[in-house]
C-alpha cells in the first residue's frame, strides 16, 4: 500500500509538470479583432488551416468583395484539399456575380437581413461580428467590433445557430437576372 502511495505521488508530480509545459496554445481565449484588414487576414488564415469544414454567414458586402480580399482564392485552395464549405449570404443585384462564382465551389444558400457575419473552421475557431454598413464600407474606418475565439462551448452554440439558419435558407440557384433574387 505504501508503494502505491509513493507511485501515486510520483504520477501526480509528473502530470503537474506536464500541464505547466503546455503553454498558451491549450487555453481557450476570446480576442477582440481590431481593423478590417486584420479580420480579412484572420479569415484567410482560418480557411487555409481548415482541414474538414468551414461554415460561414457572409454579409452582402463581404460576398461582393470575396475576390478582392483574397477570400475566394483561399476557398478554392481549401476545396482542393477537400474542405467542405457551407455559406449563407444575402444575395442581391450588387453581389450576385460573386454568388454565381462561389456556387461553383461551395454549398450556398441565401437569406435576407443578415445583420452579422460568422466564420467557423473545423468547429475549433470562430470569427464573428456585425455586418458592415454601406457607410462603414465607404469610410473604410477601423473596425473594433469583431470577435475571435477558440472556446469550444461558444463555438458549439454558434454552430447550432448556423445550422438553424442554414435549414431555414433556400439553396441559391443561379438567377437568370438579378431582380429574381430579390423576389425570393
Amino acid at each position: 500500500m505504501s508503494a502505491l502511495e509513493q507511485k501515486k505521488a510520483d504520477v501526480i508530480r509528473s502530470l503537474s509538470s506536464y500541464t505547466e509545459n503546455l503553454g498558451d496554445d491549450s487555453e481557450e481565449r476570446f480576442s477582440l479583432m481590431t481593423g478590417g484588414g486584420n479580420l480579412i487576414v484572420k479569415a484567410r488564415q482560418m480557411i487555409a488551416d481548415a482541414k474538414h469544414d468551414y461554415v460561414s454567414v457572409m454579409t452582402k458586402y463581404g460576398l461582393k468583395r470575396i475576390r478582392e480580399t483574397g477570400i475566394a482564392n483561399a476557398i478554392v485552395a481549401a476545396k482542393r484539399r477537400k474542405v467542405r464549405f457551407k455559406v449563407i449570404s444575402e444575395i442581391d443585384s450588387s453581389n450576385f456575380k460573386s454568388a454565381d462564382f462561389l456556387r461553383r465551389h461551395v454549398e450556398i444558400r441565401h437569406n435576407s437581413n443578415l445583420l452579422f457575419y460568422l466564420g467557423i473552421a473545423d468547429k475549433k475557431e470562430l470569427v464573428l461580428g456585425p455586418a458592415v454598413t454601406d457607410e462603414e464600407a465607404s469610410e473604410r474606418n477601423s473596425r473594433e467590433l469583431d470577435l475571435w475565439t477558440n472556446n469550444g462551448r461558444f463555438i458549439q452554440g454558434m454552430y447550432a445557430l448556423f445550422e438553424k439558419i442554414w435549414d431555414a435558407s433556400p439553396k441559391y440557384e443561379k438567377a437568370k437576372n438579378p431582380p429574381e433574387i430579390l423576389a425570393k
